[in-house]
C-alpha cells in the first residue's frame, strides 16, 4: 500500500511539473528573437547575409547594411545618435534604434518594426519590408517556404 503512495506521488509531482514548464514556454513573450529558417531571394537568386535573417513580433528583421548595399543605397551609422541613413537617387530614409518612426525624403512614416541591436552580437537589423518597399523594391512574403522575396 505504502508503494502505490509514493507513486502516486511522483506522477502527480511529474504531471506538477510537466504543466508548469509547457506553461511557461507557450507564455513565452512574441518580442523574444526567434531562432528562424527565413531565406531571401533578391531578384530571382537566394542570398545570404553575415547575420541570419531573424522573425521579431511576426516581422523579419536583416543586417542594415547588407539590405541597403544590396538596395544600392550607400550608407551612414552615426553610434553617437544610433541613426541609420540611407540614400538612392530617388529617396532618402532615417531610422533610429528602437523608434517606430522613420524619416523618408523628409516626412515622418511609421513603421510596425523598430531596428533592434542584437545583444549577443551588437548587429544592427532593420524590417526588411519597411526598407525594402521605402527604397523602391516589391517585397513578397512566401509563408510556405518562409522566403522574403525582393524584385527590384
Amino acid at each position: 500500500m505504502k508503494r502505490s503512495k509514493k507513486v502516486k506521488f511522483w506522477i502527480v509531482a511529474i504531471m506538477i511539473f510537466l504543466l508548469t514548464v509547457t506553461s511557461t514556454i507557450l507564455a513565452a513573450p512574441t518580442n523574444v528573437y526567434a531562432s528562424s529558417q527565413v531565406s531571401i531571394m533578391f531578384n530571382g537568386r537566394i542570398v545570404t547575409f553575415d547575420q541570419p535573417a531573424i522573425i521579431r513580433n511576426n516581422r523579419v528583421m536583416v543586417p542594415f547594411r547588407a539590405l541597403f548595399e544590396l538596395l544600392d543605397a550607400e550608407i551612414e551609422w552615426d553610434p553617437h545618435t544610433q541613426q541609420i541613413f540611407g540614400r538612392t537617387d530617388e529617396r532618402s530614409i532615417t531610422l533610429t534604434i528602437g523608434n517606430e518612426w522613420a524619416l523618408v525624403n523628409g516626412e515622418q512614416h511609421f513603421m510596425d518594426a523598430p531596428p533592434i541591436i542584437m545583444p549577443a552580437t551588437g548587429r544592427t537589423l532593420v524590417p526588411i519590408r519597411f526598407v525594402g518597399e521605402t527604397l523602391g523594391a516589391r517585397v513578397l512574403w512566401d509563408p510556405f517556404g518562409r522566403t522574403v522575396c525582393i524584385n527590384t
